[in-house]
């Protein structure tokens, strides 16, 4: 988590909130904001096929709040799952338990770049000074007086420590926002970037099956080199790499979709919309 302090004199935190909601939807997630005592919550939640970037209920959140210094509010923000009903679940909720970092999270690229161009947005234009960034223990943190760049400075921590699909994930969202900008300037039509969207996005399994061949391909050549391998061994294992890749990734996404179901379920029979009869029968039939 990370607190952005910023300086304006007459500032309005309900019109940022405004701001940072609109920001959301130009960007196309899925968005809900509340109000609390003075303390403003905007969460935001990609929407479409890029959801398995943050993975199927990750949102990022915002806190804005008033500072104990004259003309001063914070920009706090986090990863975590997406409440429902924000409005009655309120800060608590929204801000407590099971939350994770913003540095050491699963789609960390992802929410490094939201805060990125959310900050860069806060300003350039809406033309908010930032004084100082602090982050939690185990982040980089910033010091005081002039803004830090801290999460350009975190983003290669956070890409050595993704795993190959959240990289792939990533590299996809890189283009995806490129062919935004482009889509922004004219260039590309709303049929256009809607057909390279698409492109681009069933890719991110490929994406990952190529990472994944590069590091198994690796271990390969040590296995080689080490004598472990024969060259006719290790030839025939990287003529088969693609292949074993492709039905080890089918089966793990079928397990985690599984896993997903088995979620759902437990939920609505907590929740008394299931009986326990028919929460085990669907259980079984995922089986």
């Amino acid at each position: 988590m990370a607190q952005h302090y910023f300086q304006s004199p007459n500032y309005d935190l309900a019109d940022i909130q405004n701001k940072l909601v609109f920001w959301f939807k130009e960007h196309e997630y899925k968005v809900d904001m509340a109000d609390d005592n003075g303390i403003y919550l905007v969460q935001g939640q990609k929407t479409g096929k890029l959801r398995t970037l943050t993975g199927t209920n990750l949102a990022f959140k915002i806190k804005l709040y008033a500072s104990d210094q004259p003309e001063e509010f914070i920009f706090e923000s986090s990863i975590g799952k997406w409440t429902s009903n924000l409005a009655g679940a309120g800060i608590t909720a929204l801000f407590t338990g099971g939350l994770t970092l913003l540095t050491g999270a699963a789609g960390g690229a992802w929410a490094v770049k939201v805060e990125r161009d959310i900050i860069e947005y806060m300003e350039q234009q809406l033309q908010y000074r930032r004084t100082k960034t602090v982050e939690e223990p185990g982040a980089v943190a910033a010091s005081d007086g002039p803004p830090v760049d801290v999460l350009a400075a975190a983003a290669p921590i956070e890409l050595i420590a993704l795993s190959p699909r959240e990289q792939a994930e990533a590299t996809v969202h890189e283009k995806i926002e490129k062919l935004s900008e482009a889509h922004a300037n004219g260039i590309l039509d709303d049929k256009e970037f809607e057909k390279k969207k698409k492109e681009l996005e069933a890719k991110i399994d490929e994406y990952e099956t190529d990472i994944l061949m590069e590091e198994r391909m690796e271990k390969l050549k040590e296995a080689l080199d080490a004598g472990i391998l024969d060259q006719k061994e290790f030839d025939k294992k990287c003529g088969q790499l693609r292949k074993t890749l492709t039905e080890e990734l089918k089966e793990q996404r079928a397990s985690a979709g599984n896993a997903e179901k088995l979620e759902q379920l437990k939920a609505a029979l907590d929740g008394g919309i299931l009986s326990q009869d028919e929460y085990d029968k669907k259980v079984a039939a995922l089986s």
